[in-house]
Formats: structure tokens, C-alpha cells, sequence
């Protein structure tokens, strides 16, 4: 009953109780909505946090995939520098044979010897048995010169050869690097 007093009073203001309502009414409503567009930023924040949760695992998974890619790289590094190591080694030992052999040559503590078809020599010297070859063809001493000069294209065929086998074991290491990296690629 205190009230009573308040009511007649707004009796005689209609315009500020419409005020009021008009307050009350928006207030609500902006209460309301603002409810809603929390509800809308929500659902945003949402999908924002998935979408940053995909990026995340895809930014893991190139991360994996460019360090394994790294490892096969100096995995492979390292057997090419394996393979020139070994080729390097076969030349070098090589090359130290060929120039004691040459040395040999050349000195004449070793001789080159080649069979021949037919073996002629004067009637009055004496033929070394071990100069013979099958069926009576015999063997020729090579000069000295000569036989250092023959063993050097032989070396260089060998030098070639030892080439060629390093070439061929890098295209095998390359070729397996190939493909792991398309079995990784292709996802088998």
C-alpha cells in the first residue's frame, strides 16, 4: 500500500512511464539479442579454433615430411661422400701400383712378354725352352720403353674402369633415393 502514492504520481506522467518501458522493452531486447550474437561468435570461435587446430596438424605433418625429406638428403650425402672415398682410395692404391709396376718396367726388373706366331733365330744360337709357346710358336721380350708404354694404356683402362664402377654404384645409391622418396610420396 506504500505504492499507492508512487501510482498516482505516474497517473499524471504517462510519458515518462512510456519512457520507462521504452528502457525496459530495449533493454531486454539488447539483452536478448546480444545473447544471440554471442551465441553467432561462439559458433565462429568455434569453426576459427578447427580451422587453426587443421593448420596446426597439416603445419606438423609438412614439418615431419621436410625432415625426413632432410635425413634422406644427408643420408645420401653421406653414402656419395662414402662412394668417393672408396674411389678415391682404388685410385690412389692403384696409381701407386701401376707406377711401382712401371718403375719395374722401365728398369727391367720385370718384363712384358708377348706370344709370337712364328719364331725364327739363327740356326747357331740356342733357344731358351721357356721362350717356347704352344706348338712351337715362341714369345718376344718387349724393350723396356715399350712395355712401360703398354702398361700405361692398360692403366688408363683400368682408371676408366674404376670410374665407371663408381659411376655405376652412385646411380644405384640415386636410384634407391628415387624411390624411397616416391614410395613416401605415393604414401606406400
Amino acid at each position: 500500500m506504500q505504492f499507492l502514492p508512487l501510482l498516482g504520481f505516474l497517473k499524471s506522467k504517462p510519458f515518462l512511464i512510456l519512457a520507462v518501458a521504452i528502457m525496459i522493452g530495449s533493454a531486454a531486447f539488447f539483452a536478448g539479442f546480444n545473447k544471440g550474437v554471442d551465441k553467432g561468435y561462439s559458433k565462429l570461435d568455434s569453426y576459427k579454433q578447427e580451422v587453426y587446430l587443421k593448420e596446426q596438424q597439416y603445419l606438423a605433418a609438412i614439418a615431419d615430411a621436410n625432415a625426413a625429406i632432410a635425413k634422406m638428403e644427408r643420408d645420401h650425402e653421406k653414402e656419395v661422400a662414402d662412394i668417393n672415398l672408396r674411389y678415391q682410395e682404388a685410385q690412389f692404391k692403384a696409381e701407386a701400383d701401376d707406377k711401382k709396376r712401371i718403375s719395374d718396367l722401365q728398369s727391367g726388373i720385370s718384363r712384358l712378354r708377348l706370344t709370337v706366331s712364328s719364331c725364327n733365330s739363327p740356326s747357331n744360337s740356342q733357344i731358351d725352352p721357356a721362350s717356347l709357346g704352344d706348338n712351337g710358336s715362341g714369345s718376344a721380350n718387349l724393350a723396356p720403353e715399350t712395355s712401360a708404354a703398354l702398361y700405361s694404356i692398360a692403366g688408363d683402362g683400368d682408371r676408366a674402369i674404376r670410374k665407371l664402377t663408381a659411376l655405376q654404384e652412385w646411380a644405384k645409391e640415386a636410384i634407391k633415393l628415387c624411390g624411397e622418396n616416391n614410395e613416401k610420396v605415393s604414401g606406400g
